[in-house]
Formats: C-alpha cells, structure tokens, sequence
C-alpha cells in the first residue's frame, strides 16, 4: 500500500497462512526490501539459544523458592552456578548453603562474602514484604 508521502506499507504473514493471492491494482511497482547482513538471523537464533540454556543453568532442582529467588538476584551481578543445593557464586568465590541466609554465605574473601550477604538479606527482605 502505498500513501500520500509515497511510503510503501507491507505486511508480512506466514506462508501457511495464505490460501490464495489476488491482484488488486497493477502497473505499481514492487518495492525491494533491504538485504539483512549476512549471518543475522543465524546469530540472532543462536543468541537466542545461549540464553536460553543460560537461564536454563539458573534453575535449580529441588530448592526452595526463596533459594531460587537468591539464585536470580545474585546472577544478575555475578556469574553463579548451582552445586547441589548450593549456590556457588564463581566470580568471587562465595558459596550460599541452604537455607539460604546471610550466615549461610562462606568464602575467602571477607569484602565479597559482605557484597553477597547484602543481595541475600535484600532478597529476604523483599519475601518478606511480599
């Protein structure tokens, strides 16, 4: 469709979709979309993927939802992994045990065992609220 300021409107669907095409109007001439870069969609899909089994990590199996809850919070900042029921947060070396507290969090580190710890009591104080 084409309109005062001579843009051209278009409309994709699915090709599963369309049982049957009509010409409605000729002689207007078939507007060319612009190439998508080479590899585009390829590497949109496989973005998508290593999120997807990212977020997948993320999931652990048989904790509990405030142990889940932490798991997010603190992976939005750190690189964190599951260990069991653990949640060891690799990128400083803290591992948050069940039950999942701020005394429950250990590592070498003393100033990173504090940064985790406040994520915790954040996370526990939101619960709470909740």
């Amino acid at each position: 469709m084409q309109d005062a300021n001579d843009r051209v409107t278009m409309k994709i669907f699915p090709m599963s979709i369309i049982k049957e095409l009509k010409t409605i109007k000729t002689g207007l001439p078939i507007p060319v979309l612009p190439p998508s870069p080479a590899g585009e969609p390829e590497d949109r899909v496989m973005t998508g993927i290593t999120e997807m089994l990212r977020r997948k990590a993320l999931l652990g199996e048989g904790v509990t939802p405030l142990g889940q809850a932490i798991m997010n919070a603190v992976a939005r900042t750190y690189e964190a992994k599951w260990t069991g029921k653990s949640i060891t947060v690799t990128a400083v070396g803290v591992i948050i045990n069940d039950p999942y507290t701020p005394e429950s969090c250990t590592g070498a580190n003393a100033a990173a065992v504090n940064r985790v710890r406040k994520i915790v009591s954040s996370v526990i104080d939101k619960n709470r609220e909740a």
